[in-house]
């Protein structure tokens, strides 16, 4: 599958210890227009997350894809299932924790969302931590990987009309954390990760 993303220089933003939806709203839309982007979205969705992974024959050939299903549940919950530790790993620093968490059992990504356009049907995505108990280094270690929050690169959009890629979802991984730290430079990722999903 071939896929052409824009790059984007995702600005470095405070994700740590916000699993709460306190400080985002949908903001510029009425009820009935949150209604609306609801409805249109709700439901059981199936297409592809797509990843960075370089061709080692095709230069030009930057990224992969896997299957994925993510399902809207109510106007502002969205699951993006099994959503996979392999990739997660991908680019942590720590050998060791990265072969752990590649190993690790895949988890649904619960994301909060904040419709803000209804014509394509806009949201903002604030996925909440994903939490795993995993064993190196001859100790248990708890692990937490967390993703862009309240930023405007962590998106998502809708338009039914469109002829290809009706959906188009984005998010980051931002940093991975051991055993409760909270300093970003703390974390065990080489980068601000991107991941793509489209139908």
């Amino acid at each position: 599958m071939t896929l052409l993303c824009a790059g984007v220089a995702a600005g470095l933003t405070s994700c740590l210890n916000s699993d709460d939806d306190n400080n985002n709203s949908n903001q510029g839309l009425s009820a009935a227009d949150i209604a609306f982007c609801a409805s249109a979205v709700s439901g059981s969705h199936s297409g592809y997350l797509v990843y960075e992974e370089q061709n080692p024959v095709v230069a030009a050939d930057r990224y992969d894809s896997l299957a994925v299903n993510w399902d809207f549940v109510n106007d502002s919950t969205m699951l993006v299932r099994n959503f996979p530790a392999s990739l997660l790993a991908k680019n942590v620093t720590n050998p060791q924790l990265k072969e752990a968490l590649a190993a690790a059992e895949d988890k649904t990504l619960e994301c909060r969302i904040y419709f803000n356009a209804t014509s394509p049907i806009g949201f903002y995505i604030n996925p909440l931590k994903l939490d795993y108990t995993l064993s190196y280094g001859d100790a248990t270690h708890t692990v937490q990987v967390y993703f862009l929050n309240y930023n405007t690169y962590s998106f998502g959009l809708y338009d039914s009309s469109a002829k290809e890629y009706k959906w188009y979802l984005q998010v980051y991984e931002a940093y991975v954390m051991e055993d409760g730290a909270t300093d970003p430079s703390a974390t065990k990722l080489s980068g601000q990760i991107p991941f793509f999903i489209v139908d």
